[in-house]
C-alpha cells in the first residue's frame, strides 16, 4: 500500500463486477500516524461511482467519439438507477 511507504494520502478508482454489474468504486487512503510523524495505520474508504460519474464519463467519451457518447447516453437512460442502487 503506497500510503504505508510515503505517508501520503492516494486515491485510485477500479471497476468491479458485483451482483449488480460492474461498479465504479473510489478508493481513498489516508495516513495515521503517531506523535512523532510516523505512520501507524492507514485509514481506507470506498465509495461507489453514481450516475454523476458516469455522465462525467460519457461527456468525455464524446469529445473522442460524440457517435458512441450518444449511444452510451440512450443505454445509460435505460436503467432506474435509484432502484438498482443501494
Amino acid at each position: 500500500m503506497r500510503t504505508f511507504e510515503d505517508g501520503k494520502e492516494h486515491t485510485a478508482e477500479r471497476a468491479a463486477n458485483t451482483s449488480k454489474g460492474v461498479r465504479i468504486l473510489k478508493i481513498r487512503t489516508a495516513p495515521l500516524t503517531d506523535e512523532s510523524g510516523a505512520t501507524i495505520s492507514v485509514h481506507e474508504t470506498v465509495e461507489e461511482g453514481d450516475m454523476a460519474r458516469l455522465r462525467e464519463l460519457i461527456g468525455r467519451t464524446a469529445q473522442v467519439n460524440a457517435d458512441t457518447a450518444k449511444g452510451l447516453e440512450r443505454l445509460a437512460e435505460q436503467y432506474d438507477y435509484e432502484r438498482l442502487t443501494p
